[in-house]
């Protein structure tokens, strides 16, 4: 929260935090507080570690939905300035540190599950067809929620493009996609077709 630290000096604090909170000599509590309170953040590289802290929270929950949708909730709190403010695509005269907060806000915002941003993941995938006609940066968390939030027949058309397709990018988001499922059903699927592709 004190801007007076750079940036580099801002993520060598919560670095240092993040280490003492695995220490157990700082409360990983506290640290999600000071995040939610910085959420105002404009440089996307201080954004890394916002989110290396919400990940160290969801890696302890042990799969407690009621904990787990509260982290959501968080994500989603977390991202909705920037994500109202620069939405999802780039513009004109957008600087390099812009465009990576952007994708951030995004992510954060469909990983924490917000409706309106899973609806416009689902109708870009919907619209591009496939995943190599989806922006690049943009490939693995709408492939994601596809996956995840999507039609059924959605993961049977990302293997076949996964058979298909020549970009080893395209290829890596495909099967980060897939491995993001939260459904037995389509995790043994996908298992099944791993085992023999």
């Amino acid at each position: 929260k004190d801007t007076t630290l750079t940036s580099t000096g801002r993520i060598i604090a919560l670095s240092d935090m993040l280490l003492l909170a695995k220490k157990g000599r700082q409360n990983l509590t506290d640290m999600l507080q000071l995040v939610a309170d910085c959420n105002l953040e404009d440089r996307d590289a201080v954004w890394s570690m916002f989110m290396r802290v919400a990940g160290s929270a969801l890696s302890l929950t042990d799969g407690n939905e009621d904990i787990e949708e509260k982290l959501r909730k968080f994500r989603r709190e977390l991202a909705a300035y920037w994500y109202n403010e620069l939405g999802w695509d780039d513009r004109e005269g957008d600087e390099p540190n812009t465009k990576h907060l952007r994708i951030t806000a995004v992510a954060l915002s469909v990983g924490g599950e917000d409706p309106g941003a899973l609806k416009i993941a689902l109708d870009r995938f919907a619209a591009a067809k496939n995943v190599e006609a989806l922006p690049a940066e943009q490939r693995a968390l709408i492939a994601g929620a596809a996956v995840r939030f999507g039609k059924p027949e959605y993961v049977q058309q990302l293997m076949n493009e996964y058979e298909t397709s020549q970009n080893p990018d395209v290829k890596d988001c495909i099967a980060s996609a897939l491995c993001s499922t939260r459904d037995e059903k389509v995790g043994k699927q996908v298992i099944k077709w791993g085992m023999f592709n």
